[in-house]
């Protein structure tokens, strides 16, 4: 009988000992090839695919249409200017300064100071011419409120009058009219009397005669110290004898005023020394400027001695002042006693 190969195999291996067992067949065998760890893993995965990204086109501006032009703006009035508001003195608005703890508001001052002044002037005006009414009313004793004027004629002086005061009341009361009874001429009063009664309401301006000027405010009586020298005429008691004055009516409601002075043949006449206000009055040779008179009516009985020449008016203040020239509506009014 033929040997076959695997007869001579295995009679090798019985020649040999057992053949070896080899423990993974060979590649050579089973035809493949030995991987490697890092082919045995997974494949990775693909990458994703790329997107293109397409560009927008921008939008398409419209064009920029230009703004219509503005007409030009009006011109501006000039502005109206605050009236300057008055300011406070210098040497007032230094000591408001000088006071750091105070404020002083300058502003508006002065018309408070000003209302406060016309104030004031109104009430001193008031007190015034309530004092006046007083004085008019009351200067006889206070017997009747409302002043009234007494126009009783007195008699010339004697060459050398009598100065004993007991003449008056040794006189018999038969001698003087009673002055209730109506129509009765008026008393002759001597130059040292100063007994006045008052006459009747509405009693006229007074006619030419022989009068002593007497104010009615203060009762004094106007003078001639010097008997027509060169000094003023000035205000003194009605006893005096050198205040008797002659009083001549002129035409158109005008007077003269003349000064009896027993040392001179003629009698001078009241005359101011210049037609302006504070000018004194004093005895002049009559028929010269600035003689003439208008007698303007205050109240019943009481008249003002008013200037044709200067317009103004003749007053007089306390005892021995001198009487001077003064606008008419502060002056003294007179009755002629």
């Amino acid at each position: 009988m033929g040997i076959g190969p695997e007869d001579s195999g295995a009679s090798r291996e019985s020649a040999d000992g057992p053949a070896p067992v080899e423990p993974f067949p060979s590649l050579a065998a089973t035809g493949r090839r030995r991987t490697s760890p890092a082919e045995q893993a997974p494949p990775p995965p693909p990458p994703p695919p790329t997107v293109e990204r397409v560009k927008t086109p921008a939008p398409v501006r419209p064009p920029r249409v230009p703004k219509p032009t503005r007409p030009p703006k009006p011109p501006r009035p000039p502005k109206a200017r605050k009236p300057r508001e008055e300011r406070l003195p210098a040497r007032l608005a230094a000591r408001a300064r000088s006071i750091p703890w105070r404020r002083v508001r300058l502003t508006g001052v002065p018309v408070r100071v000003l209302i406060t002044m016309v104030v004031v002037a109104l009430a001193l005006f008031a007190i015034g011419t309530l004092r006046k009414s007083v004085g008019d009313g009351g200067e006889d004793g206070g017997a009747k409120p409302q002043a009234v004027v007494e126009a009783s004629l007195l008699g010339r002086p004697s060459a050398s009058p009598s100065p004993s005061p007991s003449a008056s009341p040794s006189s018999s009361p038969s001698a003087s009219p009673s002055p209730d009874k109506p129509g009765s001429s008026p008393t002759e009063t001597k130059p040292g009397g100063g007994d006045d009664k008052p006459p009747a309401k509405d009693a006229p301006p007074p006619g030419s005669g022989t009068y002593r000027i007497k104010s009615a405010s203060n009762g004094l009586c106007l003078d001639d110290p010097s008997r027509g020298g060169d000094d003023p005429l000035i205000a003194t008691g009605c006893g005096s004898t050198h205040t008797t004055t002659g009083l001549t009516e002129l035409s158109s409601g005008t007077y003269n005023i003349s000064l009896s002075n027993p040392d001179q043949d003629s009698p001078g006449c009241v005359e101011a020394d210049a037609p302006s206000s504070g000018m004194p009055y004093r005895g002049s040779g009559c028929g010269g400027n600035g003689q003439t008179y208008h007698l303007v009516k205050v109240s019943d009985g009481v008249w003002r001695i008013k200037s044709t020449d200067s317009g103004l008016c003749l007053t007089f203040g306390g005892s021995g002042s001198e009487a001077y020239s003064t606008d008419c509506g502060s002056a003294t009014g007179f009755r002629f006693v």
